[in-house]
Protein backbone atom coordinates (compact mmCIF):
# COMPACT_ATOMS: atom_id res chain seq x y z
CA UNK A 1 0.00 0.00 0.00
CA UNK A 2 1.29 3.42 -0.87
CA UNK A 3 1.47 6.55 1.24
CA UNK A 4 -0.96 8.18 -1.20
CA UNK A 5 -3.50 5.37 -0.68
CA UNK A 6 -3.38 5.87 3.08
CA UNK A 7 -3.55 9.66 2.93
CA UNK A 8 -6.36 9.55 0.36
CA UNK A 9 -8.52 7.50 2.72
CA UNK A 10 -7.42 9.64 5.69
CA UNK A 11 -8.41 12.81 3.86
CA UNK A 12 -11.79 11.26 3.06
CA UNK A 13 -12.30 10.39 6.74
CA UNK A 14 -11.34 13.97 7.66
CA UNK A 15 -13.90 15.41 5.23
CA UNK A 16 -11.34 16.71 2.74
CA UNK A 17 -12.77 15.14 -0.42
CA UNK A 18 -10.72 17.34 -2.75
CA UNK A 19 -7.42 16.34 -1.12
CA UNK A 20 -8.53 12.70 -1.11
CA UNK A 21 -9.25 12.84 -4.84
CA UNK A 22 -5.87 14.48 -5.55
CA UNK A 23 -3.98 11.75 -3.66
CA UNK A 24 -6.07 8.99 -5.28
CA UNK A 25 -5.21 10.39 -8.72
CA UNK A 26 -1.56 10.95 -7.85
CA UNK A 27 -1.97 14.69 -8.34
CA UNK A 28 -1.36 15.95 -4.79
CA UNK A 29 0.49 19.28 -4.92
CA UNK A 30 3.30 19.44 -2.34
CA UNK A 31 2.95 23.22 -2.08
CA UNK A 32 -0.68 22.98 -0.92
CA UNK A 33 -0.99 23.63 2.82
CA UNK A 34 -3.48 20.80 3.44
CA UNK A 35 -1.31 18.32 1.51
CA UNK A 36 1.67 19.28 3.68
CA UNK A 37 -0.43 18.76 6.82
CA UNK A 38 -1.52 15.32 5.63
CA UNK A 39 2.09 14.31 4.95
CA UNK A 40 3.01 15.50 8.44
CA UNK A 41 0.08 13.55 9.91
CA UNK A 42 1.18 10.41 8.03
CA UNK A 43 4.79 10.76 9.21
CA UNK A 44 3.71 11.30 12.82
CA UNK A 45 1.51 8.20 12.66
CA UNK A 46 4.24 5.96 11.27
CA UNK A 47 6.77 7.34 13.74
CA UNK A 48 4.45 6.71 16.69
CA UNK A 49 3.72 3.16 15.58
CA UNK A 50 7.36 2.22 15.05
CA UNK A 51 8.42 3.71 18.39
CA UNK A 52 5.58 2.49 20.57
CA UNK A 53 3.78 -0.44 18.94
CA UNK A 54 5.58 -2.33 16.17
CA UNK A 55 9.16 -1.49 15.23
CA UNK A 56 10.16 -1.47 11.58
CA UNK A 57 13.08 -3.85 11.11
CA UNK A 58 15.59 -4.81 8.46
CA UNK A 59 18.56 -7.13 8.14
CA UNK A 60 21.69 -6.34 6.18
CA UNK A 61 25.15 -7.77 5.72
CA UNK A 62 27.85 -5.38 6.92
CA UNK A 63 31.64 -5.55 7.07
CA UNK A 64 33.14 -5.10 10.52
CA UNK A 65 36.22 -2.86 10.78
CA UNK A 66 38.41 -4.23 13.59
CA UNK A 67 35.37 -6.06 14.98
CA UNK A 68 33.20 -2.92 14.90
CA UNK A 69 30.06 -2.33 12.88
CA UNK A 70 29.52 1.41 12.82
CA UNK A 71 25.94 2.68 12.79
CA UNK A 72 26.95 5.09 10.03
CA UNK A 73 27.65 2.06 7.79
CA UNK A 74 24.03 0.91 8.03
CA UNK A 75 21.66 1.94 5.27
CA UNK A 76 19.01 3.20 7.72
CA UNK A 77 19.04 5.08 11.04
CA UNK A 78 19.16 2.29 13.65
CA UNK A 79 17.14 2.75 16.84
CA UNK A 80 17.73 -0.70 18.35
CA UNK A 81 19.95 -3.68 17.52
CA UNK A 82 17.93 -6.87 17.61
CA UNK A 83 20.27 -9.63 16.45
CA UNK A 84 23.69 -10.25 14.91
CA UNK A 85 24.58 -13.46 13.05
CA UNK A 86 27.35 -14.85 10.89
CA UNK A 87 27.03 -17.94 8.71
CA UNK A 88 23.53 -18.48 10.11
CA UNK A 89 24.76 -18.67 13.71
CA UNK A 90 24.13 -16.09 16.43
CA UNK A 91 27.06 -13.87 17.34
CA UNK A 92 27.73 -12.33 20.72
CA UNK A 93 27.74 -8.55 20.44
CA UNK A 94 28.11 -5.46 22.59
CA UNK A 95 26.40 -2.19 21.89
CA UNK A 96 28.33 1.07 22.12
CA UNK A 97 27.21 4.64 21.28
CA UNK A 98 28.90 4.67 17.83
CA UNK A 99 29.07 0.98 16.91
CA UNK A 100 28.30 -2.66 17.65
CA UNK A 101 31.27 -4.80 18.66
CA UNK A 102 31.43 -8.34 17.21
CA UNK A 103 34.01 -11.08 16.88
CA UNK A 104 33.82 -11.35 13.07
CA UNK A 105 34.93 -9.59 9.89
CA UNK A 106 31.36 -9.38 8.54
CA UNK A 107 27.94 -10.08 9.97
CA UNK A 108 24.22 -9.95 9.29
CA UNK A 109 22.73 -7.35 11.58
CA UNK A 110 19.01 -7.11 12.28
CA UNK A 111 17.87 -3.79 13.66
CA UNK A 112 14.87 -1.55 14.18
CA UNK A 113 15.09 1.77 12.42
CA UNK A 114 13.46 5.18 12.33
CA UNK A 115 11.51 5.80 9.13
CA UNK A 116 12.49 8.68 6.87
CA UNK A 117 10.15 11.65 6.46
CA UNK A 118 7.97 10.97 3.41
CA UNK A 119 6.68 13.59 0.96
CA UNK A 120 5.90 11.30 -1.96
CA UNK A 121 2.47 9.75 -2.34
CA UNK A 122 3.95 6.96 -4.46
CA UNK A 123 6.27 5.78 -1.67
CA UNK A 124 5.50 2.40 -0.14
CA UNK A 125 4.37 2.34 3.49
CA UNK A 126 6.80 0.34 5.68
CA UNK A 127 3.83 -1.56 7.16
CA UNK A 128 1.84 -4.00 5.07
CA UNK A 129 -1.85 -4.84 5.34
CA UNK A 130 -1.03 -7.90 7.48
CA UNK A 131 0.42 -5.65 10.18
CA UNK A 132 -1.89 -2.61 10.09
CA UNK A 133 -4.77 -2.17 7.68
CA UNK A 134 -4.99 0.84 5.41
CA UNK A 135 -8.10 1.93 7.30
CA UNK A 136 -6.31 1.81 10.67
CA UNK A 137 -3.45 3.95 9.37
CA UNK A 138 -5.81 6.33 7.57
CA UNK A 139 -7.89 6.78 10.75
CA UNK A 140 -4.76 7.86 12.64
CA UNK A 141 -3.71 10.18 9.81
CA UNK A 142 -7.16 11.79 9.77
CA UNK A 143 -7.09 12.27 13.56
CA UNK A 144 -3.64 13.89 13.42
CA UNK A 145 -4.78 16.19 10.61
CA UNK A 146 -7.95 17.20 12.45
CA UNK A 147 -5.92 18.13 15.53
CA UNK A 148 -3.72 20.44 13.44
CA UNK A 149 -6.74 22.30 12.05
CA UNK A 150 -8.43 22.63 15.46
CA UNK A 151 -11.26 20.12 15.06
CA UNK A 152 -10.62 18.45 18.40
CA UNK A 153 -13.94 16.64 18.93
CA UNK A 154 -13.74 14.96 15.53
CA UNK A 155 -10.07 14.12 16.15
CA UNK A 156 -10.86 12.49 19.49
CA UNK A 157 -13.46 10.23 17.88
CA UNK A 158 -11.06 9.06 15.16
CA UNK A 159 -8.16 8.75 17.61
CA UNK A 160 -10.28 6.46 19.81
CA UNK A 161 -11.07 4.24 16.79
CA UNK A 162 -7.34 4.09 15.97
CA UNK A 163 -6.38 3.21 19.55
CA UNK A 164 -9.06 0.49 19.65
CA UNK A 165 -7.65 -1.05 16.46
CA UNK A 166 -4.11 -0.94 17.86
CA UNK A 167 -5.30 -2.59 21.10
CA UNK A 168 -6.81 -5.44 19.11
CA UNK A 169 -3.53 -5.80 17.19
CA UNK A 170 -1.50 -5.88 20.42
CA UNK A 171 -3.77 -8.51 21.96
CA UNK A 172 -3.58 -10.72 18.84
CA UNK A 173 0.20 -10.39 18.73
CA UNK A 174 0.54 -11.32 22.38
CA UNK A 175 -1.74 -14.32 21.98
CA UNK A 176 0.36 -15.67 19.10
CA UNK A 177 3.38 -15.74 21.37
CA UNK A 178 1.67 -17.50 24.25
CA UNK A 179 2.69 -21.08 24.86
CA UNK A 180 -0.06 -23.66 24.84
CA UNK A 181 -0.93 -25.22 28.12
CA UNK A 182 0.04 -28.80 28.69
CA UNK A 183 -2.14 -30.84 30.98
CA UNK A 184 -0.30 -33.64 32.67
Amino acid sequence: MTVGDIISLGALLAGKDDVSADFAAGLANDSDNDVKKFYTAYNLTISELCEEVEPITTTERVAAEDGKIYYSDLSKKATRIIDVTADGKPLAFKIFPQYVSVDATAANITYAYAPEYVTDGGAICPYDEKTFSKRTLATAVAAEYLITVGLFEEAVTLRKAFEDAISVYAIKKKRKNMKKRVWA
